[in-house]
């Protein structure tokens, strides 16, 4: 171990983020990205959203809101799914 690893406190915290692919042929089980700080993206009802937030990741978004540093989010991919409101659409390719 080096001088900045003793000296110093990094947080050792694996982040994974998981984009489903609608058009795999065996998708991924549910289970993978589900961490306390990973996240997982796909469409649900029609629209692409963010669909799990680790419990760490949410408590560190929160945190961040309380605070005024929340960072930003133009798609809207971070908000929770309720009905699916106008968000970003996604559209069927045909090949």
């Amino acid at each position: 171990m080096g001088y900045v690893e003793e000296n110093l406190a990094f947080p050792r915290h694996l982040h994974i983020q998981v984009y489903e692919n609608q058009g795999v042929v065996t998708p991924l089980v549910e289970a993978f990205g589900t961490g306390p700080w990973d996240e997982r993206f796909g469409v649900r009802h029609g629209h692409f959203r963010r669909v799990f937030a680790g419990s760490s990741l949410a408590a560190l978004e929160a945190d961040e809101r309380v605070s005024g540093v929340e960072s930003p989010d133009p798609l809207g991919l971070r908000r929770p799914c309720k009905n699916c409101g106008p968000q970003l659409r996604v559209i069927p390719l045909i090949n």
